[in-house]
């Protein structure tokens, strides 16, 4: 179990985007990620829906954590 909810961790993200202006949308969403479900970064590491260097995968990634967020 995580120590927040999948729309606690998209608030964060939504609201960190301002104090990384020099970061791409999806490094931000995939750097916090790494920092509250580490496991899930890992899973999605590499894959179709990380967002890290493509931040138009940011939809796709949503939903597959959104999908994935609760499972071990």
């Amino acid at each position: 179990m995580r120590d927040c909810t999948f729309d606690e961790f998209w608030t964060e993200f939504l609201s960190a985007q301002a104090d990384y202006p020099d970061w791409r949308p999806g490094q931000v969403a995939f750097n916090i990620l790494c920092h509250v479900a580490p496991d899930l970064a890992e899973r999605v590491r590499g894959t179709e829906n990380d967002p890290f260097n493509i931040s138009s995968r940011l939809p796709a990634f949503a939903a597959w954590l959104k999908a994935n967020w609760e499972t071990n």
